[in-house]
């Protein structure tokens, strides 16, 4: 599922903002 893939690549790049 490509939803899902996406999904954490956009968590992961929320998370390296955040920083």
């Amino acid at each position: 599922w490509v939803g899902l893939k996406i999904n954490e690549l956009l968590v992961v790049e929320y998370y390296s903002r955040q920083t």
